[in-house]
């Protein structure tokens, strides 16, 4: 009996004795939510309107140990809320500003003066070819 105990106090102090190092590692999971607001706002160009929101809360209390000495406590809040802001786009509008703008910096077209005019003699002259060359 001795013998078996001295091998449970052997077994015992080898696990209490070995220092595994273990590192704690925290990894921190997005968290998604999704809700919707069936709702209609008129919200003229260029504003915002908030459409709505959720909140929510929790929280928990733990006690445990001889006569209820330990406890732990937690708390936790979250909110998340929708906004809408509009900014109609006018393509046409647009288009017509910049093409406009273009217009009032581009350089004008500056045209040659006219040359003046040949006299009809010179081209109703027939053109001569030059003399055959014999091989």
């Amino acid at each position: 009996m001795a013998q078996r105990f001295i091998i449970v106090l052997a077994g015992v102090a080898a696990v209490a004795c070995s220092h595994a190092q273990a590192q704690q590692v925290v990894v921190q999971q997005p968290q998604f939510e999704m809700f919707t607001a069936p709702t209609t706002v008129l919200v003229p160009d260029g504003g915002s309107a908030a459409l709505g929101g959720v909140g929510s809360a929790a929280g928990g209390r733990v006690m445990n140990g001889p006569l209820r000495t330990g406890s732990a406590s937690a708390f936790s809040r979250g909110a998340s809320s929708a906004r809408v802001h509009v900014y109609v786009h006018d393509f046409e509008a647009m288009d017509a500003k910049l093409l406009g703008e273009a217009d009032a910096t581009r350089a004008p077209i500056v045209t040659p003066p006219p040359q003046p005019r040949r006299s009809g003699a010179l081209w109703a002259r027939p053109m001569r070819r030059p003399p055959a060359v014999a091989p």
